[in-house]
């Protein structure tokens, strides 16, 4: 088989933040420290095996991680890049409560996105944008140091950009508000969250010769909120043989995406969750010339436990390879 001269590899993983969502002022574990460790390193041990040992040797080829519920994230952040020995690292802080420093209230809420690479990005750059939540931010003048607060759940997309043999792209993480469009407001917020990102990217589009948009967005079609993805100019890679977005979430095969929807309090959250759903994707738009010849693959991954039996997140992850 002919080698591709470009090769573009996407990781889209939810890695679950491992707290009990229905008590948000502490928000305690709902596993313990051995348990976490244990899952952390499962994680990496089949992301390296199913992933990283499987490259192209082609010296064009990028492989990008795009994680949503890193927590601690920067500790673990750090952690993914060195045990995978990847080249780059990008954090962007959502849910972190109130924060002084390292401290933080609930104490273990310190999650937020992550976008990492193995291969040639030059010229890399990040920045966050808050999509919904209102928050406080800044540093203390004296020791520089980071304080922040927030009294409602806060949403954000990292924007990574770069160049990559010859082209220049962008790639956005995000993770979209969730709930049951029944319950008030949650699928206007999504939409709103949206409208922010596309606020931001409309400007700058024309910069890029590709733009992926890759994240858990806790939607799927026909709702009003992937209708607007669709409308923006995005096309869906994350699809199965049949054309169809590829299942993500599914509480009748993982046990620890079961295991999360029973905390839902709320019985209309719990019919939202109690079934099999695409929620996560990864879309992209572009109107380079290389985009017609290119061959797209896309599956699900990490989607049973490891050897050990211990389910890795209560999300699948997908992959989307393209050769260009």
């Amino acid at each position: 088989m002919e080698k591709a001269s470009r090769r573009l590899r996407i990781i889209n993983f939810n890695l679950w933040h491992g707290l009990n969502h229905n008590l948000p002022l502490l928000l305690p574990p709902v596993e313990t420290v051995e348990q976490r460790e244990d899952r952390f390193e499962a994680t990496i041990a089949l992301l390296k095996e199913q992933i990283l040992e499987s490259e192209d040797p082609n010296e064009n080829c990028l492989t990008v991680f795009c994680f949503q519920e890193i927590n601690p994230l920067h500790k673990k952040a750090n952690r993914i890049q060195e045990s995978l020995l990847l080249d780059g690292s990008h954090c962007a802080e959502g849910n972190v409560g109130m924060r002084l420093g390292n401290l933080s209230f609930p104490f273990l809420l310190q999650e937020g996105l992550g976008v990492l690479w193995r291969g040639s990005l030059q010229n890399s750059q990040s920045e966050r944008i808050v999509l919904s939540g209102p928050f406080f931010e800044s540093k203390l003048p004296i020791l520089n140091m980071p304080v922040s607060a927030q009294l409602k759940e806060r949403r954000v997309a990292l924007f990574v950009t770069g160049e990559w043999a010859g082209l220049r792209v962008a790639f956005i993480t995000t993770h979209l508000h969730h709930g049951n469009p029944e319950i008030k407001e949650s699928g206007k917020r999504r939409e709103q969250e949206l409208d922010s990102i596309f606020s931001h990217l409309g400007p700058l589009e024309n910069s890029f010769d590709f733009i992926f948009l890759v994240g858990d967005f806790n939607s799927f079609a026909p709702l009003p909120e992937f209708k607007k993805i669709l409308n923006f100019g995005f096309e869906e890679l994350s699809l199965d043989s049949q054309k169809k977005s590829l299942i993500s979430w599914d509480p009748k095969v993982n046990a620890l995406c079961a295991r999360t929807t029973a905390l839902s309090p709320d019985p209309r959250a719990r019919a939202w969750d109690n079934k099999p759903n695409a929620f996560d994707h990864v879309f992209w738009k572009s109107n380079h010339p290389a985009k017609s010849n290119a061959k797209i693959s896309a599956k699900r991954i990490l989607d049973k436990p490891s050897r050990d039996g211990i389910w890795l997140s209560d999300h699948f992850g997908l992959e989307v390879t393209i050769n260009l």
